[in-house]
């Protein structure tokens, strides 16, 4: 299966915010950011959020649909199903790809089954006759269960341990005040060129470290060592 730029990712926040996120950093890693629509990070403050979402919906060529356990059953305030609703922004963009015949890839997170017919609406049971991808993202292996869509062509740099450990560093001085106080000029003019790099953090810790008892994140010792590098290279 072949996928094309550009992208825009389909998620319903009450669903699958932290799956689209990793999807939407997994793309990352292939293509530049001007190429893949994600709307937390494609909607700037004082932006018309409606007319930016159309806008990058009509530029896509793929158009990736999040679904989760709760994206059937997610309900409004008044206990309706949010799918059904007319202002349903999810149905809307789906409508819309479905409409324009654009590439639309479900992207099943876990066990969730795929909607039937039955489930949808009318104007977007076609959904329902698109092959989906299975991605694991509770067990780590999303970058695997992805591999049969992305290209294997990464972006120069972002694949080899230097580019991990700066990735790392920017996330971690960018939320630890004491560490950038200590990092040198040159290092914190590297920072500051460079602030898309933080996002690149959590791909790498999501996929390579494991939670421990309180569900937090625990960073491998091998990932603390490239980051010392890192520290040590460009004093």
């Amino acid at each position: 299966m072949r996928i094309d730029p550009p992208f825009f990712i389909n998620y319903r926040i009450a669903d699958s915010v932290r799956e689209s996120e990793i999807l939407y950093l997994r793309l990352l890693i292939h293509f530049p950011e001007k190429q893949v629509f994600r709307d937390a990070q494609g909607i700037k403050a004082g932006d018309e959020y409606p007319q930016v979402i159309r806008d990058a919906l009509a530029r896509s060529r793929t158009v990736f649909v999040v679904i989760g356990q709760n994206w059937l059953n997610a309900k409004t305030d008044q206990h309706k199903l949010r799918l059904f609703e007319p202002s349903d922004w999810v149905h809307d963009e789906i409508f819309e790809a479905l409409n324009d015949r654009k590439a639309v890839i479900p992207i099943l997170v876990d066990d969730t089954k795929m909607p039937t017919k039955d489930q949808l609406p009318k104007t977007i049971a076609a959904l329902s006759r698109i092959q989906f991808v299975r991605v694991g993202f509770s067990s780590n292996e999303s970058r695997k269960d992805l591999a049969s869509i992305l290209p294997n062509e990464q972006i120069p740099g972002m694949t080899n341990d230097l580019a991990i450990a700066k990735s790392i560093v920017v996330a971690i001085a960018g939320r630890n005040q004491d560490l950038r106080g200590k990092l040198s000029d040159q290092q914190r003019e590297w920072l500051e060129d460079r602030p898309d790099l933080e996002d690149h953090f959590w791909e790498i810790v999501r996929d390579k470290a494991r939670p421990d008892v309180g569900n937090k994140i625990v960073i491998p010792e091998r990932i603390k060592r490239l980051k010392r590098e890192w520290l040590k290279a460009i004093d």
